[in-house]
This record gives structure tokens, sequence and C-alpha cells, in this order.
């Protein structure tokens, strides 16, 4: 892999090896290239740069010849083919990453964005590694060269204040000061470094040196310039007089909190050893699996040494528990609730999370992957390959397989061996184990000569597995411990028998629990084997839901749950949420009793029923002031849905309505974030269920209607929505079912938003909101609002501000909810439609409304749309400058969320930029790719803008049969908004091509079209209306130009059917 060096001598890096490059003209060559690497070069440019007033007899040949000795000479030393022709110049096919000028700039930049003061440093000090002497110093004196140096001096002085910065406000003044001194005597007028160098001063106990700098600097102000200092560098003054201990070495930082792992309630005994390795393997290898059978202690150990080197991590440590998922295809998931990313999530998950973690120096700590390895396995290995500071400690019961994992054994702990003493056995860390849970039930429990024997004997025989160790200490509440070593002879005979194969320690842990069970009373059997349903959790009142039915009655739950938690078999609810588990080893083994007991069927039907009520029960709060709480309460229960769901699907048959109705209750909480997620259930739902009441038919075919929307928004019109909504209207006016009838009318009535029937679509909502208006719906009623606005600003069908007030009504109707997200929403769309109508000035205040919501809430989908929409909004006001600024951060946004349309529409608008400066390639390559994107997401309107786009490179490019291909794509994916703008790009093509006639017809039916959607030409379509208008005239002249305008807007007919 090549490198180009510019920071100091110029030459190339081939695999380690510095190479010299020609001769001087040859190097000037390739340093103007590699300034701009990857983008083309225009040929006037490098021939102004490299001959300045003094061009040759043949310009144009005299690059070519010096471009051909480039090749030549990097050829010879190992580059052969990275300077491409490239019309209308010339590229140097290498990364910016591959440059030291451009590295420094993206290292500085990243310096700046990253919030973690330690790595920024260490960024700018890399940054200020890649200086080898003076950029470009041989060619002192060219124009070209001195600008460059200029700027490059000023981003290395910059690079050095701002690492200086971060240093002071570490209270590292002595260590900078030196290196600020130098600077200040090469540099005695920038006021930013001498305020620096005060600073130091001042932290290294010099406050009068200090406050001489600011005097000095002062008088040289006004002797030189005539300026006073600046009013921040006589803030500095001021701090140092009043010694502000702001300018102090800060206290020590305290720990970094690590709430995601669980408090450590009980000690940690007998993994000394264990916890060493594991920390030390942690921090040095990027992939740690903790390995060993069920109830050895794994998770304990993950999390003990999480707890020990959080603070060696940036960005600390963050727990993922598994043992709730069943599905595979919920880890990612899984992973992304723990990291608290869930939200608006229309993206794959994967992606998302590698988007998010990318440059996180973080510990993972993924639990309990076995039975579900395979999709651990590749999920790790993703994040592993796209995250570079990312190190994940597993554990499992088998190893991932990832390439470079590190398996650390998690073995039972040691026993002690025969004929120890009575010391010896009592040091044991299993006998000391098992007597300090004993203790803990009973603290009368004492372990001295009279015990200790005995409790090795049952260490022995339980083969130091820790977690039948606690199970059986639990029992000393009841039994003394030479009772739990009678049923030990009873019950573990398999303990002692031949090697601890898999099978071996499975069998293992089913003794433990066998005996455990058998001391329960009928009622805790019941109970306990009833509440294997669950996954991930439970409340009482779901356990009485589920659990209650002969044998056992419904107001018993509650005190035998109680014993269950006594008994160590259940974990208490300790959290706010009242939520009890199971370990998950326990739960399987409670599982197996179940199904041996035939109540499988019977208490999964009440478990699936139990689910099913509660989502019920949420989705009205979905669209109310209660939408968080409902969205939390949802996402705790995550585990126990999926199980419903499953259930559901296998009992289509017999019991429909349960998923019919289910599907429907989650399609809201499914569309605020998960739509891949809702689209497979919802299609597996009614793809098995033939049957099924119209009401629960009704609420399935919404949620369809919901998570199928384009774009991931309820506005956007999609044939496969309108006919799921179209059924569940069928449905619910079948089952005379009011709420869900208005709901379907509300998301059918979209498709006027695309100009289908919107006479039909008014129908539709008025309909709706006279039945939502009955029920109080203010929600509903919102969203209605919202639907009218958006239909009569795309299809015209009432005026502009009519469909704007309705707009502002529908946003404060959600504001007044407290729903940040409609809120958010529908202020999106007015800003946009604000655009349209060409009123720019006035949409970004509205835009900027919408992002800020978003960026609050962390509604990522929702801010890289505003934030490129912003961008455009910005291009269009004459700012190319801050169009980029705003395109890199709708670009950042996707990139966090995984990826999103938000970066094609930034495309859009970074395209346009890269047009106008000449960079044809660039533009049609970004709008390529970012059209394709788009269409594939379904969002066809915007698909059509930058394929018109597209088509205008392609024709200023040469290639008017391509452009014309494009033009005529956009017409058939636009409809009427982006219509003009295609029939525009067609009259460039035509007067390109010497058909005046032609052009003038095409612009005559897009000023047509233009006045039938009443949305004029912003500046950037209007500028190519301009050209085709000047090509068309020039080719015609004015006056017959005119006339073929005119007959074109008399003739009312389809031009593009009409044909040339």
């Amino acid at each position: 892999m090549i490198e180009v060096r510019v920071l100091g001598p110029v030459d190339v890096v081939l695999d380690g090896q510095v190479r010299s490059v020609g001769r001087a003209g040859e190097r000037a060559l390739l340093a103007l290239l590699a300034l701009r690497a990857g983008q083309v070069v225009s040929a006037g440019w490098l021939i102004d740069d490299l001959w300045g007033a003094e061009l040759p007899d043949d310009p144009g040949n005299a690059l070519q010849t010096r471009v051909s000795k480039l090749r030549r000479a990097l050829a010879a030393a190992g580059a052969a083919d990275v300077v491409t022709t490239r019309a209308p110049g010339y590229l140097l096919a290498v990364g910016p990453d591959r440059v030291d000028a451009l590295r420094v700039a993206e290292l500085v930049e990243r310096a700046r964005q990253e919030p973690g003061p330690r790595r920024a440093e260490q960024l700018y000090t890399e940054a200020l590694g890649l200086w080898r002497g003076e950029p470009l110093d041989e060619f002192s004196g060219s124009g070209w060269a001195e600008l460059e140096q200029a700027r490059l001096a000023e981003l290395r002085l910059t690079a050095i204040e701002e690492r200086a910065q971060l240093r002071l406000a570490a209270g590292r003044g002595a260590e900078v000061l030196a290196e600020l001194e130098l600077l200040a005597a090469a540099h005695p007028l920038r006021e930013r470094l001498r305020g620096r160098q005060m600073t130091a001063l001042y932290q290294a106990g010099r406050q009068a040196e200090a406050l001489e700098v600011y005097a000095d600097l002062r008088r040289s102000l006004a002797d030189q310039l005539g300026l006073d200092p600046s009013p921040e560098l006589e803030a500095v003054r001021d701090a140092v007089l009043r010694q502000n201990p702001d300018l102090a070495a800060p206290p020590a930082p305290a720990p970094r909190p690590t709430a995601s792992l669980p408090a450590r309630l009980t000690t940690v005994l007998g993994r000394d050893e264990e916890l060493e390795r594991a920390t030390t393997l942690c921090q040095a290898r990027r992939l740690v699996t903790l390995t060993g059978p069920g109830g050895a202690g794994k998770t304990t150990l993950a999390t003990e040494a999480a707890r020990a080197v959080a603070d060696r991590f940036r960005d600390g440590v963050a727990l993922v528990e598994l043992a709730g998922v069943e599905d595979p295809a919920r880890v990612p998931a899984a992973v992304l609730d723990a990291l608290g990313l869930a939200g608006d999530a229309a993206v794959d998950p994967v992606e998302r999370l590698t988007a998010a973690l990318h440059g996180s120096h973080l510990l993972l700590v993924v639990d309990n992957c076995e039975h579900v390895v395979d999709a651990c396995a590749a999920l790790v290995e993703r994040l592993l390959a796209g995250c570079p500071s990312l190190h994940v400690l597993a554990s499992s019961r088998e190893p991932l397989a990832v390439p470079g994992e590190v398996q650390l054994p998690v073995r039972p702990l040691p026993v002690p061996p025969a004929g120890a003493s009575a010391d010896e056995l009592a040091a044991n860390d299993a006998v000391r184990l098992f007597a300090e849970r004993a203790w803990s039930v009973n603290p009368a429990f004492v372990l001295d000569g009279s015990t200790v024997g005995t409790v090795a004997e049952i260490c022995r025989r339980l083969d130091g597995l820790p977690l039948a160790l606690e199970l059986a200490a639990a029992r000393v509440a009841v039994l003394p411990v030479e009772q739990i070593a009678e049923r030990l002879s009873d019950r573990f005979a398999l303990l002692t028998a031949g090697p601890r194969t898999a099978a071996a320690r499975h069998r293992t842990l089913q003794a433990t629990l066998d005996w455990s069970h058998a001391l329960l009373d009928a009622d805790e059997q019941v109970l306990f084997r009833r509440l294997a349903v669950f996954r991930g959790g439970w409340t009482l009142e779901q356990a009485e839901a589920a659990c209650a039915g002969a044998p056992l009655r419904n107001g018993t739950v509650l005190d035998v749950l109680g014993r269950l938690v006594a008994r160590s078999l259940v974990v208490g609810a300790h959290g706010s949420d009242g939520r009890f588990r199971m370990l998950e080893t326990v739960r399987a083994y409670a599982g197996r009793l179940l199904d041996a007991a035939g109540e499988r069927a019977a208490v999964g039907r009440r478990h699936a029923e139990a689910v099913l009520a509660l989502a019920e029960a949420a989705a009205p709060q979905l669209r109310s002031r209660g939408q968080n709480t409902a969205l939390a309460r949802l996402r705790a229960e995550r585990d126990n849905i999926d199980a419903a769901l499953a259930w559901a699907l296998e009992h289509a048959t017999d019991a429909p309505d349960v998923g019919l109705r289910l599907v429907g209750a989650l399609g809201w909480w499914w569309y605020f974030g998960r739509h891949d997620e809702g689209r497979r259930f919802v299609d597996a739902v009614l793809g098995v269920t033939a049957g099924g009441s119209p009401a629960a038919r009704a609420v399935a075919h919404q949620a369809a209607s919901l998570v199928w929307r384009p774009g991931a928004c309820v506005v956007h019109p999609s044939a496969r929505c309108a006919q799921e909504a179209a059924a569940s209207l069928a449905a619910a006016e079948e089952a005379g079912a009011a709420e869900p009838a208005a709901y379907a009318r509300v998301l059918l009535a979209v498709e006027g938003v695309g100009g289908t029937d919107p006479e039909g679509a008014e129908q539709l909502l008025a309909t709706a909101e006279e039945a939502l208006r009955g029920t109080d719906d203010a929600w509903g009623l919102a969203l209605a609002t919202f639907v009218r606005a958006e239909i009569g600003f795309r299809a015209r069908t009432i005026p502009f501000g009519d469909a704007e007030r309705l707009a502002e009504q529908a946003a404060a109707g959600f504001a007044q909810l407290g729903d940040g997200w409609g809120q958010s929403a529908v202020l999106g769309h007015l800003g946009t439609a604000l655009r349209w109508a060409g009123r720019t000035a006035d949409a970004v205040p509205v835009i900027e409304r919408s992002a800020a919501i978003a960026a609050e809430l962390g509604l990522l989908l929702t801010l890289q749309w505003m934030q490129a929409d912003l961008a455009y909004c910005a291009l269009l006001s004459g700012d190319p400058a801050r169009a980029l600024r705003l395109c890199a951060q709708a670009e950042d946004t996707a990139r966090r969320l995984g990826t999103g349309p938000g970066a094609a529409f930034a495309a859009l608008a970074r395209a346009v930029v890269a047009r106008r400066r000449g960079e044809l390639a660039a533009a049609r390559d970004t709008l390529a790719v970012a059209a394709d994107q788009l269409v594939a997401a379904g969002i066809t309107g915007l698909a059509a803008t930058l394929i018109t786009q597209l088509g205008h490179v392609l024709e200023i490019s040469g290639d008017l049969a391509a452009a014309e291909t494009a033009h005529r794509r956009a017409l058939e994916l636009g409809g009427p908004i982006a219509r003009a703008a295609a029939l525009e790009g067609l009259a460039c093509v035509a007067a390109a091509g010497g058909d005046g006639l032609e052009a003038a017809r095409m612009l005559a039916a897009a000023a047509a079209e233009r006045d039938r959607t009443q949305r004029p030409a912003d500046a950037v379509e209007q500028a190519d209306a301009d050209r085709a208008c000047a090509g068309a005239t020039a080719l015609l002249g004015e006056e017959a130009f005119a006339r073929a305008l005119a007959q074109g807007r008399a003739i009312d007919a389809d031009p593009v059917a009409s044909g040339r």
C-alpha cells in the first residue's frame, strides 16, 4: 500500500520502504495531486500551479509529459497505475488516509469531535507526529506551495494549541510550558497561544511571570498593531489575578461509574487466580471467552473482571445478558437494547451496532451465549472487525470459535483432598463458599470442628460446582448439614462417577436441581415449573395470570413465589420495576418439569394471553401522554413478547386471534423504531393464520400497514401499505370496531399524498375524524391532521397556507400530548414543504426545531433527514461551505444509526457542490450510489430528484443518451413533485443535442407542471432550467423560441408520451 508524504521532503512509502520520486517537477505534480487525493484535479488548475505566468508553448502537452514522467517514476518505485486520467484532469487513486497532510487534517478533526480528553490528546499527538520537516520546502517561492505551507503551518500550530489546552485542563501546565514558550517566541502576537502560555505559567506556580506575558503582549499589540488585547486574553489575565481555581490543576477524576454492571450483593470466593487472568486477558486481547459448565460461576467471574478493569476502558463496560433470548435473530437487537441504542432503528441492527461502537474504547460483556452461540459468534466477529477499539468478554458453555478468541476455562472450585487437616478444610475455597452462603440464610450456622468435615464431604460430592454449593447451602435454613449430606447420598451418586464431560456436567446440575426441587411442597413445585414459561423475568401480576390454576389458587401465588425466592430458585424483585427472574439453568430445569407434567400447552397459552393483555393495555398508551411509559414497559417485556409470538405462530390454527391481536397491539411499538422486527412477525402471523375474527384481522393488517411504510414514515404512501390498510378497514367494518376503522381510514388516506384520489382521501379523513372526536382521541386527531396537511402540501388539494396551518395544528397537538416523535415529524415535513414552496428562509427555523427535538430524544432517523434538509437549504441560500458541514453531520448521524436515507439525501447537496466545482466524476458516483439506496428503500420521490441531478451531470459530461435515460427514469419514479425538474432535465438534453424545438416543448411542459403543482423551481433547479432556455434560444433565436414555448404551453398533452 502506497503512502505519499509532503510534510517534509516529498516522497512515497511503499511496503514500509521510503522511495524517492523523479525530479522536482514530478514531485511538485505528485504533491498537487496528493493534496487532493481521491479527487479529480483539472488540467487547467495543474497548469496554473505548476507554471504560473511562465507558461510553456503548449501547456496541455507539457502537462501530459509531466504526468507521463511521474507515472514512470512511480512505476519504478513500485507504485504503477496510481495516477489516472479522469476528465477534466487527473486523479491520484489513493485514499485521503494515505497522504500525510490529509491524514493530519482528519486526525485533528476527529480529535475535536472526540468526547474523551485522553483519546483526543492521543489523536493530536498522532497527527503532530506525522511532520518530518518543513512541508513542501523544495517548492518554496511557488505560489501554490506558499499557500499550502501557510495552511499546513496554521493547522500544525492550531493542533499544538488545542492539545496544550487539553493538557492544561488536566492540570499539566508544567508539561507543556517549554513547548508553549518556544512557540510564543516564534509567534509573539498570537493571543490564543500567549493565553495558553499564561495558564501554564500559573499552573507552574509562576503567577508573576504569567502577568508579565500579558503586559508584554499588550505593549506589542499597541506598538505594532494599535490594538488592545482580546476579551478572551483579558479574561485569562483576570483569572490569574484572582487566582481563579478554574486555572489550577483539577482534582483527580472520580472512578468511572459502571451502572451497567449489577451491584455485588455477596463476596466472590475462590476466584482470585481466574480473576487476575481474566482482567489481564480482556485488556490485552480483544475477545476472551469464559467457558465451563452451567453453574460454574462464569457470569460472576465476567462481571467481577469487568468491574476491575472498568476504568481502563475510556467508555467503560456494558453488560448484555442473553439468557432470555431464544431466537438467534434477536441477538443483535438484544445488544442494542442493553446499550440503550434501540429507537429509530429502521436499519439492520448489526450495522447500527457497528456504527455506534466504531470509535468506542469499550469492554462489552456478553453473558450466556451458549444457546445462541452461532449468532453470537457472527455478531462478535462483525463487531470486532468494524470496531477497532472494542473488546469483548463473553461467557458460554462452548467457545465462540471466532478468529483471535482466547478461551479461559472456568472450572468448579477445588475441593479439599481426603486426609486434609481441619485448618486446611476451613481454608478451602469451596468450603468457604458453602459456609458463607449457609450463614447468610441461617446466621446461627458455624463452621467449626463439628461441621467442617461434613461440609467438606458435601463439597467433594458436588464437585465444587458453585451453583450446586449455593443451592445446597440454602437448605441450611431448614436442615442440618448432616441431613444434607445424607440426601446427597441418595440423590447424587452420579457426581462421583467418571470424567466430567459436558454430559456429565449437565447431569450434575440436573441432580442438584432434582434434589432442590424435592424439598419443595406441592404448591411450590407447581409454581416453580410453571414459571419456566417466562423469559427475561416477570411481575407478580403476570405470574398470577399465567401460573394460577388448579391445583394452585390465584390468591396463593404471592406467598408461594416468596418461598421460592427464599429457597434461591427465583431471584427476587429488588429493582423499581418489581420483576422476578430465574437463573437460566434453573429455568431450563423447570421447563423440563413443565413438559413432564403435560402443562406446557395450557400454561403457554395463559402466558401468551397475559402478554397479549399487557400489549393491548400498552397500545393506547403509545398514542397518548403515556407513550414513554408504555415504550419502557414493552422493552422490558421484549423476551416474553417473543415467546408469546412464537406460541401464537405454533397455534395459529387453534388460537388464531391471539397472534393476530398481539401483532395488532404491537404495531405502533414496532413503528417507533423496530420496523424490521415488526415486518418479520406481522408477515409470519398473517401468513400462517387462515382464520381469525374480523376484529383481530383488522388490527393485524393495520400493523402491517405501519411497519411496511417506506422510509419509516407514516405519511409516505405505499401500495403494500394501502392494501393492508384497506384489508384492515374492511375487517374493522365487518366487526363493527370503530377505533381500528378510524385508524385504518387515516392510514388508507395517506395514499392521497401521492396524488391518488385526493377526494377519496378527504372523505376517509373526515369519517375518521368524526369517530376520533367521538372518543376524544387527541393523538389520532393529530395524526389525521398531519396526513391532511401532507396531502395538501404534496397534492395541492388546498391552498398552501391552509396546509401550513394544518401542519402547525398537528404539531401543536402532538406537543400538548408530550409526543416528541409526532411533533418532530410534522415540523420536519412542514419545513420541507416550505422549502418546496420557495420559502427557504421560513423553512430553516422550522427544520431546525424538528432537528433539535429529534436530537434531544435520540430520534436519529428523523435527525439525519433534518440535517440533510438543512444542508440543501444552505446550498439554496448560497452557502456551500455550510451545506457541506451539515452534510457531514447528516452522514455522521447515519453512521451512528448504522445506515439510513439521510446520508443519501445529503449526497444531493454534496454532489451539487462537486458539480459546480467541475468534479463531475465525483458528483456522478455520489448521485448514482445514493439514488440506488433510496430506490431500494422505497423513497422514490427523493430518488427521482437525485437521478435528475445525475442526468444533468451526465449531460454536461457529454453522455446525452445516458442523461436522457436518467431523466426519463426520474419521471417514472418521482410523481408530481419531481416531474417538472425531470422535464427541465430533458430540455437540457435536447438543447445539448441541437434540438431547440424539443427543448422548448419540454420547458413548456415543465412550466405547466409547476403551475399545476404550485411548486416553483428552487435555485439549483432554476439554474438548469436557465441553461436549457439559453441553449434553445441560441438554437432557434429569441422569437422562434418564444413561439415554440407558447405553442408547447397551449398543447394539453403528455410531452413524454407524445415523444419526439
